[in-house]
């Protein structure tokens, strides 16, 4: 990640670095033609795959694989649970990129990882706190009031699962940005702000949640998709688009 970031950075010693991890460098390849980012042509070396993907995708790579290997080592603990996180934050992902392609401004080349880790917060919750994430779950169904996550997180934990994850991502020396959008990505949810990435993860997460026929805030999608002027009949085709990816591409990220 340090070298990717490196604006003198190389492919050579990109490669350097991947050939020294067989099971990520069969990732690139795998992932270079898979669904999302395959171009039609098959890609079968290494180099190839580096130069097609460029770095910000590699980068976009190296987080997915490490963040479903997250996912994959504490599944046995609460499986179905992590897999459906897993699953909605794959999409949020995938979704953040798509919104992105029809938003006004947006760092569309670092928003793929923001949907990817937005929920990361969630996973020591489900670890550590089995009891309470159900407490949680059931208060946010309609029998419970449909109450709001970090409502119910703040009465159960004392802390909010965006919180915990912004502190994840600080003790993992993650850039501000993506730091601070992963701690407040519920924080002012219906209020103007001026950060595009902020409103295009909002989205996305919601739309993600909408597929997944879970409960959302349907005034964030409201007036969320208003301020990124994208219509539902915009928002059905790419969300289904998502959805698309996510089931071709499931394999390969270990849904």
């Amino acid at each position: 990640m340090r070298e990717l970031e490196n604006p003198d950075a190389e492919l050579r010693s990109i490669f350097e670095i991947l050939c020294k991890d067989a099971a990520l460098a069969g990732k690139i390849l795998t992932i270079a033609n898979s669904a999302y980012y395959s171009r039609g042509t098959p890609i079968s070396s290494l180099p190839a795959a580096i130069r097609v993907l460029g770095f910000s995708t590699i980068r976009d790579v190296v987080m997915s694989v490490a963040t479903a290997s997250m996912f994959s080592q504490v599944a046995k603990t609460a499986r179905k649970p992590i897999a459906r996180l897993w699953k909605h934050s794959l999409a949020a992902a995938y979704l953040c990129t798509l919104v992105a392609e029809c938003a006004r401004e947006s760092s569309g080349d670092e928003l793929f990882v923001d949907g990817l880790l937005h929920d990361i917060g969630k996973i020591p919750i489900l670890i550590r706190f089995p009891d309470q994430a159900e407490q949680i779950e059931k208060a946010m169904q309609p029998e419970g009031g449909h109450k709001e996550i970090c409502e119910c997180e703040m009465a159960h934990l004392g802390f909010t699962h965006g919180q915990l994850g912004g502190a994840l991502l600080e003790k993992w020396n993650f850039p501000d940005r993506i730091r601070g959008i992963v701690a407040n990505h519920h924080q002012n949810e219906i209020e103007d702000d001026p950060n595009i990435d902020m409103q295009i993860v909002q989205l996305a997460d919601v739309l993600s949640h909408r597929l997944q026929n879970e409960y959302f805030d349907e005034k964030v999608l409201e007036q969320r998709s208003e301020m990124l002027e994208i219509s539902e009949k915009k928002l059905v085709e790419l969300t289904k688009h998502a959805a698309d990816l996510v089931d071709k591409d499931k394999e390969i990220f270990g849904i």
